[in-house]
């Protein structure tokens, strides 16, 4: 188990690809700059993130991780405690693996 309290949010932009699309739980689907900026201005807060499961599966140059955890923050200052069920896909650019998609799903 992996538990994150308090997250750097600076190194983000090393790891989005630029085109990369980012979809929530609840429909909500944005690029990487969006979220930087939601991050950045506090619009998005991640107080934790546990993660319970994960499951990496390397394909050539892309990675897929498949995971479930526990996510709390706060989103336009309302508080939030999801258990989500999520997936991730990377992709080897140059030296350094880009995270190019992610789609997490409500567990409960």
């Amino acid at each position: 188990m992996v538990v994150l309290k308090k997250a750097d949010y600076g190194s983000i932009n090393l790891i989005l690809d630029k085109r990369c699309l980012y979809m929530h739980s609840n429909g909500w689907i944005q690029s990487a700059d969006e979220v930087i900026q939601d991050l950045k201005s506090g619009k998005l807060v991640y107080n934790k993130m546990e993660i319970t499961e994960s499951t990496a599966r390397q394909f050539e140059s892309m990675v897929i991780v498949t995971g479930k955890g526990n996510f709390e923050g706060l989103l336009n200052d309302k508080v939030f405690n999801l258990k989500l069920m999520y997936t991730e896909v990377y992709v080897k650019r140059k030296v350094s693996w880009k995270l190019v998609t992610r789609q997490s799903t409500k567990l409960e």
